[in-house]
């Protein structure tokens, strides 16, 4: 059971992110700029062929934003629609003012999303739609971004249609590769970003008992995967037609969720620090949850890696429709995993974060998100101690992530419209399970060999 948020209060006079409403568009002129609470009615059919979509997709952006191209005269010559790839839950496009603009005029771009879950083959197929909404609550993902943006932690949001919205595009960026996050001026820079947002308090649903949304949501994931599985008696992947492969994840999980969701154990080492980091490890925070290379963004121009003085502006995170309250080791634990290369199908679980890395990862995060316990901690000299609990506790939680999207991909391979080998990705995922099950439970007579 969930708690109701308080109801939004956006103020639809400011663009988000701005402090002045000098250059503000008026609401009464752009109802549906920053308004989270209402739609342009307008809706882009992917399906459709491609003049048709890009039609749909200018409308939606000038019903909602026709502020930002003020100076457009004729459309399809003006504007250009230009699709990206990387969207696995969405469709893409960036909206752009024609090049050819007069002197001293900045050339006006927006990112233009398209949901799957909203698209015309949910009519068709109810249960498509029922599955993803298991994914990602797209009213809850919209709360987040629109507190995000307002705190500068976040894309700008400019306003949405009936299936997809509108938002800040970046120009001149580019994803950090899994190579790039273990360089220490990202890794210090990602670690504080991961800090700043754990500090937030977004007005999303929460639970009543105040734990985590992942113990529910992930275990919602297995009862669709096991519905949707015993509905397609013809699956045609022998891996997924093999009952035992979710059956024995879903042993793995009923022991992880056992083990990870409750308070941990109380501890006799030196002052109970090994009990303050399990602690502050297992508390529930807002967490991103898909914080990996894709979601990660730097400057183009960055030839270098950022210097010391730059750090702090050297990434942007963008993409929370995995974002919640969880555990802070399981989103911590999640981004370790992707130094692995998680992206590729090809991923090498020797790759994870080398201790030195954790160790200025979790430097960085908890002086940023918890500086007096670190003082507290150094004063006590039980800093290095605490260190050591801490990338134990967030080694456990790797089993979260693992089984977590494992499952998620098995759902995914019988409904998503992207070219992808997710039975792949699962069964990678579970190799990468038993590897760090191994690595950091080894000697537990509970949970299960997969």
């Amino acid at each position: 059971s969930t708690m109701e948020p308080p109801p939004l209060s956006f103020d639809s006079s400011k663009s988000v992110g701005e402090s002045t409403s000098s250059d503000t568009p008026s609401p009464s002129l752009f109802p549906f700029r920053t308004n989270p609470q209402l739609s342009a009615p307008i809706r882009v059919n992917c399906q459709a062929s491609t003049k048709i979509r890009d039609q749909q997709i200018l409308k939606a952006a000038l019903l909602v934003c026709p502020d930002v191209f003020p100076t457009v005269k004729n459309q399809e010559e003006d504007i250009t629609v230009t699709p990206l790839t990387g969207g696995l839950s969405n469709m893409l496009f960036v909206v752009s003012s024609s090049s050819k603009q007069e002197e001293g005029q900045e050339r006006k771009q927006v990112l233009v999303r398209v949901h799957f879950d909203d698209d015309e083959n949910d009519k068709k197929d109810p249960s498509s739609a029922a599955h993803s909404a298991l994914f990602v609550d797209r009213e809850q993902e919209l709360i987040a971004l629109c507190h995000l943006s307002q705190k500068g932690l976040a894309p700008k949001f400019y306003g949405c249609f009936e299936n997809g919205r509108i938002e800040e595009f970046y120009p001149n960026v580019q994803p950090l590769s899994c190579a790039e996050m273990k360089l220490e001026p990202y890794l210090r820079s990602i670690a504080k970003s991961m800090g700043r947002l754990h500090c937030e308090d977004v007005p999303m649903k929460r639970q009543i008992d105040g734990g985590a949304e992942c113990w529910n949501k992930i275990s919602d994931w297995f009862d669709i995967a096991k519905k949707m599985l015993q509905k397609k008696k013809d699956v045609c992947d022998a891996i997924l037609a093999d009952s035992n492969f979710v059956d024995n994840m879903l042993t793995e999980w009923t022991w992880v969720k056992k083990e990870l969701e409750s308070a941990p154990k109380p501890s006799m080492e030196p002052v109970g620090i090994k009990s303050t980091a399990a602690e502050f490890a297992r508390e529930v925070v807002f967490t991103h949850m898909d914080l990996q290379s894709l979601n990660i963004l730097k400057n183009e121009d960055s030839s270098n890696t950022p210097t010391d003085q730059n750090t702090e502006e050297a990434v942007r995170v963008i993409d929370f429709e995995y974002a919640g309250y969880n555990p802070r080791a399981v989103d911590i634990a999640n981004t370790f995993m992707e130094f692995c290369d998680m992206n590729n199908l090809k991923a090498d679980y020797t790759e994870y974060a080398s201790i030195h890395e954790q160790n200025t990862f979790l430097t960085h995060y908890v002086m940023t998100a918890d500086p007096s316990l670190v003082e507290s901690l150094k004063n006590e000299q039980n800093w290095e101690t605490f260190l050591h609990s801490l990338r134990e506790e967030v080694g456990k939680h790797t089993l979260v992530s693992h089984l977590g999207w494992a499952v998620w991909a098995v759902v995914q391979s019988m409904v998503s419209p992207i070219d992808f080998d997710f039975v792949a990705y699962a069964v990678q995922r579970m190799e990468g399970y038993r590897y760090f099950k191994e690595r950091y439970w080894k000697g537990c007579a509970n949970g299960q060999s997969t």
